[in-house]
């Protein structure tokens, strides 16, 4: 238990993430799916552009954030960013597992994301 207590929060985060992965929790079909102009092919909180949204997405924004991954495709801040903050970082990996796993908020809509974040221009990158 030493050892455990000794690790710092994110390795614990990242060992929980690893082994949900290996466990087959991979993720649930996104719904929602943005379809105008400015938004074509944004899935707010489906980071990896795979079509879903779970814990795939959580390991991607955390392998984004803390080891220089590649950012959420195709576009990094609408398909990042799950909690509708127009920006991408720890609090949207936190958003996704604790939908995933306690049943708390979904990631947001593509009507949400577009409210919150109405020029695509602007968040392209994070």
């Amino acid at each position: 238990m030493r050892f455990l207590s000794s690790l710092s929060v994110t390795t614990h985060l990242v060992m929980v993430l690893a082994l949900t992965v290996a466990l087959g929790h991979t993720g649930l079909q996104a719904q929602n799916l943005c379809g105008s102009d400015n938004y074509y092919n944004c899935h707010p909180g489906d980071a990896n552009g795979d079509g879903s949204r779970g814990i795939n997405d959580a390991v991607y924004l955390i392998s984004y954030i803390f080891v220089g991954g590649w950012a959420p495709v195709p576009w990094s801040v609408c398909n990042g960013d799950a909690n509708g903050d127009c920006v991408v970082n720890i609090s949207d990996a936190v958003h996704l597992i604790v939908w995933i796993f306690q049943g708390g908020p979904s990631p947001v809509t593509c009507a949400e994301f577009e409210a919150s974040c109405p020029d695509p221009g602007n968040y392209t990158g994070s």
